[in-house]
């Protein structure tokens, strides 16, 4: 029998899982010696997004999905990793790894597929040795993978890699395997009513525990994911994950507010929003996971109103329902002057700029005149990283209401947050 782990609105469950069925392996079998590990990429998917829509893209997926889990030896494990990458783990074989590889690229190959006929997949494809542990494991068939790609319909095998990668293309290859691994893990942050010190909502963080537990902050390791190119599927990964912990525990421990409903913050980088269909797919992707559009506040540093293909995205965006925030705003270019010509919801102040409240005689005019600006403008003012008890009440002072930092808690994982919230009740 072959196992499918797949999740219909996002892969980070099924990624998880994945790198556990590696773990459990080489735990239980003191070794992954002959396990075979093959990585499947599907051939100009972002294409068949744009040509086709994504309600035909995600038909290809599922036709992709039920030819891999008929062409799968028994006792394998089929798993969708990322958005267009699927990957599979069968035990040892007589069977070559390079024919079962042969034979799941004829399959997809098939004619069938939804609205675009033939599909073709890249594959990279690894064995397990004497010593490898599932990073390396995934490590060597991530390289295959890499070089398969350049060739669409390749298939490479790590053992007999020639290829010579440089430092960018390890660092890549190293959040490409963390992603296949399920070891990038979301923590929240509570975004807080500051009159009444209620919750409600939260922002996501992304960090990566890595093997030996320890913690990488976004700071150390998302400037590798943008100079490697892959902000926009990284981005798209951790928005659908961010989307399911909400609707299926978070959502249920905030009780009313003030604006309706609960909102949940994402970030979402500059490279990202540039993409052709940025707006599609994260609508695409709100809607396959029920939420409504005005829970979503996707969060934008100044630097993506430089470009005119990401207002135009954050405009169609915004159409939606979704609320954009401008973030880290004092940090850049952008003055209060511009606020009213940039399609924005919310603004969140800098640091920077309210630095000086936690002093002995702060000026409160800065931040007065913003708050003032802002609520003329229709813009809600969000403080971040608030600290003190100080600096909470002067926000308070000059009417700012909105607010997020270390004084209310440490970001945290859904579930311990979700504890948390219900320990206290809901708002």
């Amino acid at each position: 029998m072959v196992k499918f782990l797949r999740d219909s609105i996002t892969v980070a469950w099924a990624a998880q899982v994945f790198g556990d069925v590696l773990q459990e392996r080489h735990r239980d079998e003191a070794t992954l010696d002959g396990q075979q590990v093959l990585l499947l990429d599907i051939d100009g998917f972002h294409r068949i997004n744009l040509a086709f829509g994504y309600t035909a893209a995600d038909e290809v997926l599922v036709h992709v999905a039920k030819r891999l889990v008929a062409a799968v030896p028994t006792g394998g494990i089929v798993c969708r990793l990322s958005v267009d990458e699927f990957g599979v783990v069968l035990p040892p074989s007589s069977t070559p790894i390079a024919a079962t590889a042969k034979a799941l690229s004829d399959a997809m190959f098939a004619p069938g597929a939804p609205h675009v006929g033939n599909v073709s997949v890249s594959i990279g494809t690894a064995v397990g040795i004497e010593g490898h542990d599932p990073v390396e494991l995934l490590r060597r068939a991530g390289a295959a993978l890499y070089v398969a790609r350049q060739k669409p319909g390749r298939i490479v095998d790590a053992a007999a890699l020639h290829h010579v990668f440089g430092v960018a293309e390890q660092e890549e290859l190293a959040v490409r395997t963390a992603l296949r691994l399920g070891e990038h893990v979301l923590h929240y942050l509570p975004v807080m009513q500051l009159d009444n010190m209620q919750p409600i909502g939260v922002e996501m963080l992304v960090t990566w525990q890595q093997q030996d537990l320890s913690l990488r902050w976004p700071a150390t390791f998302l400037p590798i994911v943008q100079r490697s190119g892959l902000a926009a599927e990284f981005g798209t990964h951790m928005f659908a994950r961010a989307c399911v912990e909400w609707a299926t525990g978070l959502r249920a421990c905030f009780g009313p507010v003030d604006d309706d409903v609960a909102i949940l913050a994402v970030n979402v980088c500059a490279e990202q929003s540039q993409q052709e269909g940025f707006a599609d797919v994260l609508a695409h992707i709100l809607a396959r996971s029920g939420l409504m559009t005005r829970e979503v506040i996707v969060e934008i540093t100044e630097r993506a109103f430089e470009s005119p293909q990401s207002i135009q995205q954050l405009q169609s965006l915004r159409a939606t329902g979704v609320r954009i925030a401008l973030d880290d705003f004092g940090r850049g270019s952008v003055m209060l002057a511009q606020l009213k010509t940039l399609p924005i919801d919310w603004i969140k102040v800098d640091q920077e700029l309210i630095r000086s409240l936690n002093e002995d005689d702060p000026d409160l005019s800065l931040i007065d005149d913003i708050g003032k600006l802002s609520r003329f403008l229709g813009i809600g003012v969000l403080v971040e990283n608030i600290r003190t008890q100080i600096l909470l009440e002067r926000l308070r002072i000059v009417g700012i209401n909105i607010g997020q930092g270390m004084l209310f808690g440490p970001p945290d994982t859904a579930a311990n947050l979700q504890r948390a919230l219900m320990a206290v009740g809901p708002a």
